[in-house]
């Protein structure tokens, strides 16, 4: 009987440390499920951190390059625009008048006048250049505008053409050239017709028409 009780106890001790051992290995396991799905949440959030901030610099960076973008976008309209207004614009025509005269001052010869209808024609000449990007007498086709005028309106007429990236050098570089000097002083003339234009480049010219 005594073995019987002993026996009894050991068994439903054993049974105890069963059910404490299946509880705590259930406790543990859910700890371990928990602690598991603890950090696939934190890594799912962190990812999300990650890729949110990811997200958050490339719509970043996105925005400042459109805005560079814009930026230089609007600085090339301001440019063409620029451009565009200054086809065949008067820029210091009487600074240049004064500045043939003196030539011509030297050997003597009358002093000109400024022309509004050599000046019309100057005008349609820089445009013409500006336009078609040509620089000459002559455009790409072989058509010269004044000698045109010449042709058909028997007009006598002159024709002085200079082209710079300053503005400041345009009348210097036609005086140093002997063979536009020399159409500057030529006696015949008695007026003059000036024009400026800048093209799209930033690059200057200047057309003077001579007439009598």
């Amino acid at each position: 009987m005594k073995q019987y009780a002993k026996f009894t106890l050991a068994f439903i001790f054993l049974v105890q440390i069963f059910f404490v051992h299946a509880i705590f290995a259930q406790d543990l396991g859910d700890f371990f499920t928990q602690r598991m799905t603890g950090m696939q949440n934190f890594n799912q959030l962190q990812t999300f951190a990650i890729d949110g901030n990811i997200k958050k610099r490339i719509l970043t960076t996105e925005k400042k390059i459109d805005s560079k973008e814009n930026k230089n976008q609007s600085k090339v309209n301001t440019v063409k625009k620029q451009a565009i207004e200054n086809l065949g614009k008067e820029i210091n025509k009487e600074s240049i008048l004064q500045s043939i005269n003196q030539v011509r001052k030297r050997i003597s010869s009358q002093f000109l006048v400024h022309d509004e209808e050599l000046q019309k024609i100057a005008r349609k000449k820089i445009n013409d250049m500006i336009v078609k990007k040509y620089f000459g007498h002559y455009d790409n086709n072989g058509y010269s505008l004044v000698q045109n005028i010449v042709d058909t309106e028997g007009k006598l007429l002159g024709e002085n053409l200079v082209f710079s990236a300053k503005k400041s050098e345009l009348q210097n570089l036609l005086e140093i050239s002997p063979s536009h000097r020399h159409n500057m002083q030529m006696r015949i003339w008695r007026k003059v017709g000036i024009a400026m234009g800048q093209d799209l480049e930033g690059n200057w010219y200047m057309v003077q028409i001579f007439g009598k």
